[in-house]
């Protein structure tokens, strides 16, 4: 008989039922169902399920399934997840709503008819544009959909467009119009790692609490001296404990500390053979360098008592705050292949437009273009006036000075293809942003320093509704749908600050942004693989390379705090060289 083969597209948000019968149907054919419907009592049957059930879902939904224990809890879980008639489902079926696009020779008149038949599928429980929730939804399809609106002539004297309903031969007329809603009525949540809401959002522009992890005030800041001086030795474990004098020949590896001190090998394994891909022998280990690196620092001989309570090297958790004098690390694995370690800094928030970006790419490290506040090296928040007081009439600039001062001001004309030049320098400030934030941060509510400066306009509110439809139009028009979302949530935030001028945020606070050593010959860098900031590395892209010389940290092992002035600056050969024995 031959096997039997089944052609599966991965669990995405839009194909959860079609997903569901036919991963059900798999795991019936291969006796597993039973894993799923009694996991404690068919342990092994659950444990293959759940592999197969992990490996036919999409990346983003890896996360939320690794740390659950078997298949029977990731069913529910996915269940909930996509069948909900929850505000969490309303958020799935927006993000569906945002990637139609128009197919082949597909028409306007066809695109329109999904569309709608979208808005106006059962789950929203609700008739078309009738709450404030629908307008938001409303306004997302507004990406997909700006081109066909150019070019049906369909508009009638309300702004409206006839669609034709998809379920009746009866024509439905129906007001369509894609400007913003009331952003200061809108909702926004936040979705736990099963998918339902956890809170809404809090009335504060910055979002500290919802997308930074908490820090101590004791971190280091990115490429802070040493690592300025692009240090090849090492690799992401000295990097992440700061042993910047690492060998430039070989790679520490956790347990290379403590392994000096024969009286700690046998409690800790360390001579056993190990694989630093498991978590649990890595956080073995790099405890273990902790412990050493405290008794080094106490003077402790071999063979002497030790308190393995006495350490500078402690298992944390990445949403607390590290206690003073620390700051936290976090360890991940590629199953089989690598471990990797990212390290937590310190940043002024006002900073957060300006700092260097390092990025990885096709196996390289370097820094990325400049951006116009970089070329000029002037703080972001820089006022118009003050800008164009640099510019000498009388001098010969380079191209990306002359670029950078179009981009930044209106008096050299438009800088932007399609838009007037006073949206020049909002168009840059929404661009460097978007550029920055990782695309989680601006789908679920967005991290704006100071909304008034984003929008170049007066915090007084002068102008802001008539400047902040004409950028969105703009966005809208040229298929930018991160800064569409990014214009709409500063327009909420400049309302918010304008009705309570207590909620304006301080441009000058610390907050805590991520870091990591690629490889050995690498510099540091502090974006992910999507060459994004790192706010919460569980969240990141983790993926570095291509085919099989790249890696996936898919796996999230433990946070740990690490003493910052724990004195060991490289990986010791011996103790002799502390004058120990």
């Amino acid at each position: 008989m031959g096997s039997l083969k089944i052609t599966m597209e991965p669990l995405s948000e839009g194909n959860y039922h079609s997903w569901s019968i036919k991963m059900k149907s798999y795991l019936i054919t291969k006796s597993l169902w039973k894993g799923v419907t009694d996991p404690s009592a068919n342990a092994e049957e659950s444990e293959q399920a759940l592999a197969l059930i992990t490996l036919n879902v999409a990346d983003h939904l890896l996360g939320s399934l690794s740390e659950l224990a078997n298949a029977g809890k990731a069913w529910k879980q996915l269940e909930s997840t996509f069948k909900s008639k929850s505000v969490a489902r309303k958020l799935q079926l927006k993000r569906e709503l945002q990637t139609l696009k128009m197919k082949g020779e597909e028409s306007d008149t066809n695109l329109f008819r999904d569309s709608y038949a979208f808005l106006s599928c059962p789950e929203l429980n609700t008739s078309f544009h009738e709450t404030t929730y629908n307008r938001s939804l409303t306004n997302a399809i507004a990406p997909a959909v700006s081109n066909a609106f150019a070019r049906l002539a369909m508009f009638g004297e309300s702004g409206g467009v006839t669609f034709y309903s998809t379920n009746t031969a009866t024509m439905v007329r129906k007001v369509f119009k894609p400007p913003l809603a009331k952003l200061d009525q809108m909702e926004f949540m936040w979705l736990r790692k099963d998918g339902t809401p956890s809170r809404k959002m809090g009335k504060t522009t910055l979002n500290a609490e919802k997308f930074l992890l908490p820090i101590s005030g004791d971190e280091l800041s990115f490429r802070e001296a040493p690592w300025n001086q692009n240090l090849t030795g090492g690799n992401c474990y000295s990097f992440s404990l700061n042993t910047d004098k690492a060998s430039a020949t070989e790679k520490p590896q956790p347990g290379d500390i403590a392994v000096v001190y024969s009286d700690m090998h046998e409690p800790y394994k360390l001579l056993e053979p190990f694989d630093l891909t498991d978590c649990t022998t890595l956080q073995r280990r790099v405890m273990a360098d902790g412990i050493a690196m405290k008794r080094i620092m106490d003077r402790s001989n071999d063979g002497e008592l030790f308190d393995h309570l006495k350490t500078v090297i402690r298992i944390g958790k990445m949403n607390d705050k590290p206690p003073r004098g620390t700051y936290k690390i976090a360890a991940v694995i590629d199953k089989g292949n690598d471990y990797h370690f990212f390290r937590q800094d310190v940043l002024d928030i006002y900073n957060l437009y300006t700092c260097p970006i390092y990025v990885y790419r096709n196996g390289k490290t370097f820094s990325a273009p400049k951006n116009p506040y970089q070329v000029l090296q002037i703080d972001a928040f820089t006022s118009g006036n003050s800008i164009m007081d640099m510019y000498d009439s009388k001098r010969r600039y380079d191209e990306a000075t002359k670029d950078a001062f179009k981009k930044l001001t209106r008096d050299f004309g438009p800088a932007f293809e399609g838009a007037p030049a006073h949206l020049n320098r909002a168009i840059t400030n929404v661009t460097i942003h978007v550029r920055r934030m990782p695309r989680y941060v601006i789908e679920e509510g967005n991290l704006i320093v100071d909304p008034f400066w984003l929008l170049d306009t007066p915090d007084d509110g002068t102008g802001l509704k008539k400047k902040g439809d004409a950028l969105y139009d703009f966005f809208v028009r040229t298929d930018r749908q991160l800064h569409a979302l990014t214009v709409q949530a500063a327009l909420r935030d400049c309302e918010r600050i304008l009705r309570d001028r207590t909620l304006a945020p301080q441009k000058h606070q610390l907050i805590g942004l991520w870091s990591q050593k690629l490889g050995f010959a690498t510099p540091a860098i502090n974006t992910d693989g999507f060459m994004k900031l790192i706010f919460d590395p569980r969240r990141a892209m983790r993926q570095f390379g291509n085919g099989s010389s790249g890696f996936q940290y898919k796996v999230f092992c433990t946070a740990f705090y690490v003493d910052r002035n724990h004195g060991i600056t490289s990986v010791p050969q011996g103790l002799g060289e502390f004058g120990l024995a």
